[in-house]
């Protein structure tokens, strides 16, 4: 077992942090699969308008990887296939019957299977776009063997669920998942877990290599933990990662031939009623999760995702596949009058610029205002300062705009991904979009490095 105590990074303190309840299940009337919310496919429908469709019903395919099936999470119709430019498939709605009509394949044992029979029922059966891989965070390639594959049980982003307390009672499906990761791999399955972790669903995992973190967000997230462990030498050098939850379906799935459709979120953020834990079936719609839970409906943002990370969406569009939190926060447009020369008191700050930076941080009411305008990059170490990486953001970023592509590789463009930059862009007393600058560099590194 080894451990990493990280210095660097901050637990943002946000009003309306999710109280650790399961406070209802809700039952989708509609749900949306987005095949932009999978980087780097090129999708082929299976289906059409009208079609009627059982749970794990393959709804599309990958043609870079026409053996990686995406299925639909609940059975009923499929009421909406949305186009944009060029026929790209933006949106599929599929209207749940209110039936339970379900494609089932035959479960089998770990031990009985190859590694070959594994790849071929995990990419049937829908679970396989759950296996994402670095460099570049995209669905794994089957047809490659990882290096190692790694897994991250310890939560730090805001709002972010507690794996000990979704996972509780799937114990059994959780190890099989893991048996299920070995096969997969040549090397090791990391499982990382916080210093303080003591639930035996984790503790006692067999098949792995436990690893334990301190330190504050993004000491949580799989890009910063992969750096510490087994850093990412090269474009070919290929490891895999997924969610707690997607190790569970996977080895749910094994166990019982039943593509598993539902997932425990968090809902949290000051614009929500109640902030909670909730059950929900995989791509939901938001007007069906929060139904009742939103104080306004006006002047809000609606965030599928952590605030750092996340994505803006509307109440009519679903749930990010990969995503395990909706957050919600007050939108603002005010612009503060000569803020800059008041005191501050009340901001939460995290530089000496205000007087609040000498109080204790309280849970604090954010809204969206970015509290100044986008300017030149300044070199003052703020984005270093909240970066637990052994990387030069400032010379990484300034490099990705320069479009120099060898200097990326120096820097470490392969070991990045956007959300390990959140907290750059959160500081930045420029108002740099950081993480979008690491995924515009990352797509320039696939196509042309």
């Amino acid at each position: 077992m080894a451990h990493f105590n990280l210095k660097k990074g901050h637990n943002l303190k946000i009003l309306g942090e999710p109280d650790k309840m399961l406070s209802s299940t809700i039952s989708a009337e509609n749900v949306y699969l987005y095949p932009m919310d999978f980087s780097g496919i090129k999708p082929k429908l299976l289906i059409k308008q009208d079609d009627l469709v059982s749970v794990g019903s393959p709804i599309f395919f990958d043609k870079l990887n026409p053996e990686v099936k995406f299925v639909s999470p609940i059975s009923g119709i499929v009421s909406e296939i949305q186009f944009g430019e060029r026929r790209v498939i933006e949106q599929i709605v599929i209207k749940g019957d209110g039936k339970l009509n379900i494609l089932k394949d035959d479960s089998s044992k770990v031990n009985e299977l190859s590694v070959d029979d594994l790849k071929s029922k995990l990419a049937e059966s829908g679970l396989w776009p759950s296996i994402r891989q670095r460099p570049f965070s995209k669905i794994a390639n089957p047809s490659q063997t990882p290096r190692d594959i790694f897994i991250s049980v310890l939560s730090t982003a805001p709002f972010a669920v507690d794996y000990a307390f979704v996972l509780d009672g799937r114990e059994k499906d959780f190890q099989t998942g893991l048996d299920v990761l070995a096969k997969l791999t040549s090397g090791s399955v990391h499982l990382n877990m916080s210093g303080a972790e003591s639930a035996p669903i984790f503790a006692e995992a067999k098949n792995v290599q436990i690893n334990t973190f301190s330190g504050p967000h993004p000491a949580g997230n799989i890009g910063v933990q992969i750096h510490h462990i087994a850093p990412i030498a090269s474009k070919e050098d290929v490891v895999w990662y997924l969610n707690a939850q997607d190790v569970a379906d996977i080895g749910e799935y094994i166990g019982t031939g039943s593509y598993p459709t539902e997932k425990i979120i968090t809902i949290g953020g000051s614009s929500i009623v109640g902030p909670t834990y909730l059950k929900i079936t995989k791509g939901t719609s938001l007007q069906d999760i929060l139904r009742d839970k939103l104080i306004s409906k006006d002047d809000l943002r609606i965030i599928s995702g952590d605030v750092l990370s996340g994505e803006t969406r509307s109440l009519g569009q679903g749930i990010r596949f990969y995503d395990e939190t909706i957050s919600a926060i007050p939108e603002s447009t005010d612009r503060e009058f000569l803020g800059w020369a008041l005191p501050g008191l009340s901001k939460y700050s995290l530089s000496r610029t205000f007087l609040s930076a000498l109080l204790p941080k309280k849970s604090t009411e954010f809204n969206t205002s970015m509290n100044g305008s986008h300017r030149a990059i300044i070199s003052f170490g703020r984005w270093e300062s909240v970066l637990p990486m052994d990387i030069l953001p400032e010379f990484l970023v300034k490099s990705i705009l320069a479009r120099d592509i060898e200097e990326m590789e120096k820097l470490g463009i392969y070991e990045c991904a956007e959300e390990d930059f959140a907290l750059c862009a959160f500081v930045c007393q420029s108002k740099t979009d950081v993480s979008g600058i690491i995924r515009a560099g990352l797509q320039l590194a696939e196509q042309e490095g």
